[in-house]
């Protein structure tokens, strides 16, 4: 189930025009619009955005 909401959200991220130009490869970018993670740590149970983005419910689920 994590790689289906995984999944999910990374096909958000596109629909919603993410990851912007710039954002490296296999990165997840925050939604302060200045930070990105490495897309491993999306929904690991552990704030690595600045702003907790990459854990937020709308991310994982």
């Amino acid at each position: 189930m994590n790689m289906e909401l995984l999944v999910l959200g990374l096909i958000l991220s596109f629909v919603a025009g993410q990851p912007s130009e710039g954002t490296e490869p296999n990165t997840w970018p925050c939604s302060d619009g200045v930070n990105s993670i490495n897309i491993d740590f999306l929904c690991d149970g552990r704030n690595d955005c600045p702003d907790l983005s990459d854990e937020d419910e709308f991310n994982c689920g």
